[in-house]
Parts: C-alpha cells; structure tokens; sequence
C-alpha cells in the first residue's frame, strides 16, 4: 500500500490490509457509480477506472478512479485485491471550469454569448410547449466608453460587475441572466407578465452610481426588448433583432431609451441596409453625377457664385 492512500483516506497502512475495499473508499452522497464498483467487488472480477466520489480524511471530497484484479491462490480461492487507487480530483475540478468557462463570462459569471444561445433554446421549447410568453431585455450601458475612457478599465469592469450583479438580483427562478456582449447584458424571463413594467425596473434598478475607488460613477442604461416566441422564434433571431431595436432606440432616443420591437422595424431597417450597400457601390460605379446651380444677385442680376449638388443615378 503506498504512502498516497494512506495519506487520502487518513487510515494508517498497517491497518489498511485486510480490509474490505468497500470499508476503504466510502462514497460520498450521491455518487451513482458505487452500485458499478459495489457488483465488480461482490462478483471477484476485474474492474477498470470506475470514478468513485469519497471524503478524504479531513473530509472533503475527493474524485477517485479504481482499478483492480482479483488475486487467487492455486486452488483458485479469492485471496483478494491488487490494483490502483488515482486521485483525479483537480483533473475533474478543471474539466468543470473549462466547461463553465465555455458557456460563461469570466467577468461577470454571468451565462455569455454562447451559453445564452444554447439555455434560450431550452427556454423557447418551454414557452412553446406551456403556450406561454417571454421577454428577451437587451441591457446597453449609456456611455460606457467614457467611462474607460474617464477611469480606466479597471472602473470600466468594476462597472460592468456591479451592473450584472443588480440584473442578477432582479432575476427570478427560471430567468437567464448573460453578458453577450462588452457592455451588453441580457435578462430574459419566461411567463413574463407586464414586460413594460420589467423593462422599467430594470432600467431603475441599474441606473444606480456605482462606487469606485473613493468616487461614484454615474450609470445609465438604455433597454431594448424583444416578445418571445412572437416576435422572435430562435435565439439567434432575439439576439438580432434587440440589436437592431437598441440601434434604432439609440439614434432616437438617445440615452436612457426604452424600446419595444414592433412590427415593420425589420423591413426598414434592412431598406436602411440595402440602401446603405447600394451608395458604397454607387461610389465605385459612378452613379453619383454633380450639378452646379447658378445664384442670381435679385438686386443686380448678376451671378454672384454656385451652389454644388449631387445626384444619384440609381440604376
């Protein structure tokens, strides 16, 4: 027996032969492969790195994986075990980190982009199913490259922290909480019921200074939301379509904007798009054509300069 299992489990190694397997390595609550490592032990045969959940001496748990082959004497009676006992626990603590940071925000540990596409299709497939309805708040800090700008990124992330903090604080069993984006945070919520209602007690809720290095920083928050499965029937087609909500709310409105999609605002903004394509292409194909107009002193009735203009041959 060596040193390492002797140390993990707390027992001392000349009162470890002898006794039963099982008696050695206790499972903690919860772990489901024991009945695997229970019926290789009851039926003598050779068993492969069956994970195994226990506390260690101190008590805490501990990932184990065994191995063992039974040992017979010549007459083929069981004399009992030899094998290997590995400690994997800081192998399966990173695997879970990884895992965690592969769906997850660093910052703020809140779901992000990826996380809150994969939970949303989970949460679509609930709405459909219950007939119920849900809210997609796109969350955008007013302002906040100023902000790094003003304080550094230090204030710019305690910023972001302490936001995404009071969004999780408004959030109710059963609601997704991410950050998509730099100074983006999402709240959706299943079963919504005023969702202008929401929307405004999110904007209050975070709108509050946030305190940074002896000084309070100023904190405002514009708000676009999108009505699920209505409005959008994917995540992917939420996530688009507040993006394109919070561009119009902010060309109008500004900061501190509340804006609801409504009907028509794809069309136009996607008008908007191929408007724009069409004038980039415009430059490069010469379709804009200058015109001067002459201006006529009333007085005199001389020319007294020209006015340049441009038009758009637009095929």
């Amino acid at each position: 027996v060596s040193d390492r299992f002797a140390a993990l489990t707390g027992i001392p190694i000349d009162e470890i032969s002898g006794r039963e397997l099982a008696e050695l390595l206790v499972p903690t609550a919860g772990d489901e492969l024991s009945p695997e490592l229970d019926r290789a032990l009851r039926e003598r045969r050779l068993f492969r790195g069956i994970p195994r959940l226990c506390l260690d001496h101190e008590g805490r748990p501990r990932t184990l994986r065994v191995s063992g082959k039974p040992v017979r004497d010549g007459q083929g009676r069981h004399l009992g075990w030899r094998g290997t006992v590995t400690d994997v626990t800081v192998e399966i603590e990173a695997r879970r980190t990884a895992e965690f940071l592969n769906g997850h925000d660093a910052l703020t540990g809140s779901l992000n982009r990826h996380g809150l596409i994969e939970a949303m299709g989970r949460l679509l497939e609930q709405c459909r199913q219950r007939s119920e309805a849900a809210v997609f708040i796109l969350v955008d800090l007013d302002g906040f490259k100023e902000v790094n700008d003003a304080f550094g990124p230090m204030a710019g992330d305690e910023v972001i922290r302490r936001t995404a903090q009071r969004l999780a604080r408004l959030a109710r069993p059963g609601d997704l909480v991410a950050r998509p984006g730099a100074d983006e945070l999402v709240l959706v919520r299943p079963a919504v019921g005023d969702a202008q209602a929401l929307s405004h007690a999110v904007q209050h809720a975070l709108g509050e200074p946030v305190p940074f290095e002896g000084q309070e920083i100023a904190v405002s928050v514009s708000i676009a939301a999108v009505m699920l499965p209505g409005d959008a029937s994917t995540a992917e087609r939420a996530v688009q379509m507040a993006g394109m909500v919070m561009s119009r709310a902010r060309e109008e409105d500004g900061r501190m904007a509340i804006r609801f999609f409504e009907p028509g605002l794809d069309a136009k903004l996607r008008a908007r798009k191929a408007l724009e394509r069409d004038m980039a292409q415009a430059i490069g194909r010469d379709e804009f054509e200058v015109f001067y107009q002459p201006k006529l002193s009333l007085r005199s009735g001389e020319l007294s300069g020209v006015e340049a203009l441009i038009r758009w041959r637009h095929p």
